[in-house]
């Protein structure tokens, strides 16, 4: 639908063209119109220049919206690596795949399945428990033959038990326990693991891998049947050099 303004203008030019040139009769009509018609074609300039004004505004926030974007994101990334630099604990992830050796079956790509949560959980030399939990999800993966793999990732359930502290808190911790016996029963019910399984652990710290075990084997029954437990206290006696180490290899420096 037409505005008032492009009525104003057309009704203007449609009086200048059909009213008579000489007659006087109508002169005052066509010095009217004839007003309008500027005025109305100023009017017209103007909307369009203050049209293109607003498209380069618009321009122009959409550059500084970027700008303090990027410069937000930057800010983050060094608010993280004076986290990391101060030796404080921003986030603990517990890494854990199972390796069972199963009867000969096609191989399969990774797949993740969801529904049911696990927990482990690390204990302080004064027993103190730390527990870590999955957000119900795992993947599970025929590796081989005769091989599969089952993978987690834990997180602490109760954050502030860990997070703000500094890195050498963790030096306390000797003992990592689990028990897979519930989640296997629920979920595993072939032949996984009858002859024996492979424990992978990876502990990640901001973000830094401080920690790997590979293939450490348990005997048949051991993972699947009960609480299982593994001496740490080695590995995090000296997880702050092992920080500081990774952080600089990180680095450069």
């Amino acid at each position: 639908m037409p505005s008032w303004i492009e009525i104003f203008f057309i009704v203007s030019i449609v009086i200048l063209y059909f009213l008579p040139k000489k007659s006087d009769k109508w002169k005052w009509l066509r010095y009217i119109s004839l007003c309008a018609f500027v005025v109305n074609l100023g009017i017209r300039l103007y909307l369009i220049n203050r049209g293109h004004e607003h498209v380069k505004e618009i321009e122009h926030l959409r550059t500084l919206d970027l700008k303090y974007s990027g410069e937000m994101d930057s800010l983050a990334t060094e608010i993280t690596e004076l986290g990391r630099r101060a030796n404080i604990i921003q986030s603990i992830e517990l890494h854990i795949s199972i390796d069972a050796v199963t009867t000969v079956r096609p191989t399969t790509a990774k797949s993740t399945s969801v529904g049911v949560q696990s927990a482990v959980a690390l204990f302080s030399e004064d027993n103190t428990r730390y527990r870590f939990v999955t957000d119900y999800q795992w993947s599970i993966q025929q590796v081989s033959p005769t091989l599969r793999r089952i993978s987690f990732v834990y997180k602490p359930e109760e954050p502030s038990q860990l997070l703000g502290h500094q890195i050498e808190f963790l030096e306390q911790m000797e003992l990592f326990v689990c028990n897979y016996s519930g989640f296997f029963k629920q979920r595993v019910s072939d032949d996984t693991g009858s002859e024996g399984t492979y424990m992978n652990l990876t502990i990640l710290l901001n973000g830094l891998d401080v920690i790997t075990l590979r293939k450490r084997y348990a005997a048949p029954g051991v993972l699947f049947s009960g609480q299982a437990k593994m001496d740490m206290s080695k590995e995090f006696a000296n997880i702050s050099e092992r920080y500081a180490l990774r952080l600089r290899a990180k680095s450069g420096n």
